[in-house]
């Protein structure tokens, strides 16, 4: 279940972000960002969360999907995303990973 509301909350979030002037990305490099922060959230999810708990591992997850928001654009060259909306897209799903955690994957331990 956590997957699956990853799969729909992550690019669903970001592409709501696009319809603000700080942020234009295109839509491959937005599936392909959703994609990749998905998958490496699904790796490390087993492997950060036991040894930090639930508030470390999503902060270290936050200010990772802060940075990749950021230089995404940069690497790619295609579009952009202003380190102001990557802070506020990162936070909001940073609350999302939180809250997923605490619900799916801690409350079945």
């Amino acid at each position: 279940m956590n997957f699956l509301f990853k799969v729909i909350l992550f690019p669903l979030i970001i592409y709501l972000a696009t319809f603000s002037n700080f942020v234009a990305l295109p839509p491959l490099i937005l599936l392909v960002l959703s994609t990749f922060l998905i998958i490496i959230g699904i790796i490390a999810e087993p492997i950060v969360l036991p040894v930090f708990g639930n508030l470390i591992s999503t902060l270290m997850g936050t200010f990772f999907i802060i940075f990749s928001l950021w230089i995404t654009p940069v690497l790619t060259g295609r579009g952009y995303f202003k380190l102001e909306a990557a802070i506020v897209v990162g936070v909001i799903l940073g609350i999302i990973e939180f809250t997923l955690h605490h619900v799916f994957i801690l409350k079945d331990k």
